[in-house]
Formats: C-alpha cells, sequence, structure tokens
C-alpha cells in the first residue's frame, strides 16, 4: 500500500495512525497504526532534505527501479524507471510551458477508447469521459488505463459515443483500448519578459504545452501504469502491454552540509525532515539579509554549511 498521509485522525491519546491506499479490490482505504506497518521504499525527490547517519543532507539525484504486473498476472523486475513513459504525463500539478507563459496543471481529460467482448470499438471525448465508471471499486480514484474494465455511468449511454466498428447495441461494459490526452486546464502563473502579456487560454490541447519532466522518472508511485512491451509484445495491443507498479526501489545521492557527497545511497535509511528557517544547504543561492544600500542584487550560492557554528562557505556570482 501506499501512505497518503500520517496522523489526521489522531489525538494526543491515542497511538499514532497513517492513511493507507492499499492495493487491493476490497478495503483498500483505511486508518492503519503506524506500529503495525513496515516501510518498504521512501518516495524521495530533487531537493529533499534528509537526515544519512545523523548527518543532514540534500538529495541531488534519485534513481527508482521498479517492479511491474500485467494483467495475466506475469511479473517484471528491475526496470528502470527511465526507460517508462507516463501514460498520464499532465498530471495535477506539473509545470507547462507556453507562448512564454509558465503554468501549473489542474485537471488532464483524455479520449478513451473502449473495447468490447465482440470487438466492437467506441471513441468517448474528453468531454463526456467523465461519465464513465470504473467496473471495478479498487480503480474509483485511478486515471483510465488500457485494461481498465469500465461501464456507463447513470447519465451516460454507449450509443451516444462515436463508433469505430461495430454496434452499441445491448453493449453495457467494455475494456479500455487506449488513452490520449485530449485536454489540459491550466492555471498560468508567471510570464517571460517580452512576451505576451495575456496569457494563453485556460484549456489547453496538449501539442500546446511543453511539459517540464526533467525529473519525470521520479514521478513513479505505487499502482501507476505504464505502457512496457513485453518479450512476447511486439505488435500486440496496449491491453496486453499495459502493466501496473507493483514494488519500488528508491536509491539517492545526497550532498551533505560539509560539501561531501554520498552516492546510490538506499533511501530507506535516510529519513525525510523539514530545515529550519535559519539553515542552508550546499547549492542554495542567498543574499545578504539587510543589506546597508538596499540592493540584494548581489548573489552567493553556498559551497558547504557548518551545523555547530552556523557558518557557511559561499561563492559570489558574477553580476
Amino acid at each position: 500500500g501506499m501512505v497518503c498521509c500520517v496522523g489526521e485522525d489522531t489525538d494526543n491519546s491515542s497511538p499514532p495512525t497513517a492513511h493507507v491506499y492499499w492495493l487491493r479490490e476490497h478495503d483498500n482505504d483505511r486508518m492503519e497504526h503506524i506500529s503495525d506497518l513496515t516501510i518498504l521504499d521512501r518516495a524521495l525527490l530533487h531537493g529533499d532534505t534528509v537526515m544519512h547517519k545523523k548527518r543532514k543532507g540534500l538529495v541531488t539525484a534519485t534513481r527508482m527501479l521498479v517492479d511491474m504486473r500485467y494483467a495475466d498476472g506475469t511479473v517484471v523486475t528491475g526496470v528502470d524507471t527511465r526507460s517508462l513513459k507516463h501514460l498520464q504525463p499532465f498530471k495535477q500539478g506539473n509545470w507547462v510551458v507556453s507562448e512564454g507563459w509558465l503554468g501549473r496543471v489542474i485537471s488532464c481529460r483524455d479520449n478513451v477508447t473502449v473495447q468490447f467482448e465482440d470487438d466492437s470499438q467506441c471513441l468517448v471525448t474528453a468531454t463526456s469521459n467523465g461519465e464513465l465508471v470504473a467496473a471495478q471499486k479498487m480503480y474509483e480514484r485511478s486515471p483510465f488505463f488500457p485494461s481498465m474494465a469500465v461501464k456507463a455511468g447513470a447519465s451516460f449511454s454507449f450509443e451516444s459515443a462515436d463508433w469505430i466498428q461495430g454496434s452499441h447495441t445491448n453493449q453495457k461494459q467494455g475494456v479500455i483500448a487506449s488513452t490520449v490526452p485530449a485536454e489540459v486546464v491550466v492555471a498560468w502563473i508567471a510570464v517571460l519578459h517580452g512576451s505576451t502579456a495575456h496569457p494563453p487560454n485556460p484549456s489547453c490541447a496538449p501539442e500546446e504545452l511543453t511539459l517540464l519532466n526533467h525529473f519525470g522518472h521520479t514521478w513513479w508511485r505505487l499502482g501507476d501504469r505504464t505502457i512496457h512491451q513485453r518479450e512476447d509484445g511486439a505488435g500486440r495491443d496496449d491491453i496486453f502491454n499495459c502493466c501496473e507498479i507493483v514494488s519500488t526501489r528508491t536509491t539517492v545521492d545526497v550532498r551533505y552540509l560539509d560539501g561531501t557527497v554520498a552516492k546510490g545511497l538506499a533511501a530507506l535509511e535516510t529519513i525525510m525532515f523539514n530545515p529550519g528557517p535559519h539553515e542552508f544547504y550546499p547549492g542554495d543561492l542567498i543574499c545578504d539579509k539587510d543589506p546597508y544600500d538596499g540592493d540584494r542584487s548581489s548573489v552567493s550560492v553556498v559551497i558547504s554549511a557548518d551545523e555547530r557554528t552556523r557558518m557557511v562557505t559561499v561563492q559570489r556570482l558574477p553580476a
């Protein structure tokens, strides 16, 4: 399972709990006592502050290996996530650029192709795919993916879909054959100097956006889906090659306060924490707190820091 948050319903007199989403059909959303849980992996991102063997540091690189399970139960182990492609690249919170504007994804809707037992197929467009419902309870929160069983919602009929082949007659439930991002809603935040003063339309086609995904290989989580061709999967459809992430193993490089670097640490060996307001880490950009002349344009980069003396070594950057 995957921990969503910790202690949201705990008072001081009760044992600490964690909100867990379990990868199972029934009873998959529960509060669990932390003492009953075992950590299998820790999801760390570039820039996280961690403690390792009583030394504080900053995560400077992340590598993930995953195990993946196909619909027929076949499992592939030790796959580097750099070789995988996200089915839903425009996830909520991801950063995008268009026409010189920086924005954050609010939501994304897909065009979904549904296949039925008699090989009939229909296209459910982004404007109406909200009326598709997962046939299995455990996927109610999941985005659409190939091989996912779906049925029509209460206010939707497959008759109104765009039919690629076959007929809508007596079609009640099908399987998703493919998904394609079609409509992305973006909140525009900042503009590059010299670009247009008016932001792009909040509703965008994916091809109008540039996704800032340099760290996309670190975004994988338990239960995510991807298309990964098996040894016998050449020429087969997405239903056959779609698989689920069932296990992750994360390693990180950590730059300690003194500037030294440890490479390939198991994420489980580290502990995350929130740094204090007066803590600085190698790579931080800083300026004088109260410059005499009020000029904050002089910027330096932290090279190393000493937690005991609260002194830092910095390098001035050219103006």
